[in-house]
């Protein structure tokens, strides 16, 4: 049991020997016909593993350039690339373009104004600045209006341009340069009755007006019997009666003017039927009325002249009052106003003559 443990520490002993020698890079080299041991100092970049008696072993194992670094362009489009050694810390560096990746829009450009952009090196981080030109207007081809005016509007920024005022030198009712409606030019309406006859109610007359929301109408409601005016005149400022507008007149708007009438109603007089009265001293008449044919309303007569002496005479017969209804004698019309009677003596004798054939 004593030599075993003499025996692992003797082992143990010559491993950490072992272990510090090769850490160390020492072997042993025969000589010439003597040993000598080298103990070896590492190799380094520049130079080859050496021993303290001077002799060397291989060769440097040069720089480890892989810790690379970059410093900026400051706007060049170049920078430096810096390369150091990772075993020894040596330094090397040299200029190199920079990597600008695309580019990437900082401001837009407008109608007016200049947009920019720029690129990033993806090494050194520097950026480039571009200007992006102005866009210029885009001007629409169509036209936008006003009751006064008409211009061209740019599509993306809505500047304005080409204004001016409507003009219609064709007399059509329409702008020559845009084509904006100035005028509605109303056909100017023809009246097609204008005749009626009195029936106690509301009559208008009647036209041919096919631009009736342009008009406005006056004075062509009426019950009696009458001549009447009837106003049509323009419903909107910017309407002109077609035909009138013209370059000598350019206004076009007086009010159209229309006469029409309601006619007195004819009524006939009927006489009763006694023609013929004897004389006993007192006025004698034949006696009449009439029917106005108007719901409502009645007529009375005046009759003239009485008579009492024997002889033939003209009875007269004329509208007195109406009652009922418009009440007014003048919406009618008499006809068959006279007749004849006779008041005959019944105490004298009548003679007979007769002719001997």
């Amino acid at each position: 049991m004593k030599y075993q443990s003499v025996i692992k520490k003797i082992v143990f002993l010559a491993l950490m020997i072992l272990l510090w020698a090769n850490s160390q890079e020492m072997f042993v080299v025969s000589g010439s016909g003597n040993g000598h041991v080298h103990y070896w100092h590492s190799a380094t970049c520049t130079s080859a593993a050496w021993c303290d008696c001077g002799a060397t072993y291989g060769g440097p194992l040069g720089h480890n350039l892989t810790n690379i670094s970059y410093g900026s362009g400051a706007g060049t489009g170049w920078h430096t690339r810096y390369e150091n050694c990772t075993r020894c810390g040596f330094g090397h560096e040299e200029p190199e373009r920079c990597s600008f990746g695309g580019w990437t829009t900082s401001s837009n450009p407008t109608c007016t104004s200049n947009g920019s952009r720029y690129q990033s090196c993806s090494k050194c981080g520097d950026t480039r600045w571009e200007s992006i030109p102005a866009l210029g207007h885009d001007w629409s081809s169509s036209w936008t209006t006003n009751a006064s005016g008409h211009w061209h509007v740019c599509r993306r920024c809505s500047a304005t341009t080409a204004y001016g005022a409507h003009r219609d030198t064709n007399y059509n009712g329409y702008c020559n340069t845009c084509g904006y409606q100035m005028y509605h030019l109303v056909t100017i309406p023809t009246i097609t009755a204008s005749q009626f006859t009195y029936n106690g109610s509301n009559q208008s007359p009647t036209f041919y007006n096919p631009d009736s929301s342009h008009t406005s109408v006056t004075g062509n409601v009426q019950v009696d019997a009458g001549t009447y005016t009837a106003t049509i005149s323009l419903a909107h400022t910017n309407d002109k009666w077609k035909g009138d507008y013209s370059a000598s007149n350019t206004s076009a708007n007086a009010a159209k003017t229309y006469s029409w009438r309601i006619n007195q109603k004819h009524i006939t007089v009927e006489w009763s039927d006694v023609q013929v009265f004897e004389a006993d001293g007192t006025n004698k008449m034949r006696s009449a009325s009439v029917r106005t044919g108007v719901t409502g309303e009645t007529m009375s007569l005046t009759l003239t002249t009485y008579r009492s002496q024997v002889g033939e005479y003209a009875a007269h017969a004329a509208a007195n009052a109406v009652t009922g209804g418009r009440a007014k004698t003048t919406n009618y019309y008499l006809e068959n106003t006279e007749s004849s009677f006779r008041i005959i003596d019944t105490t004298r004798p009548t003679i007979t003559v007769t002719s001997n054939s």
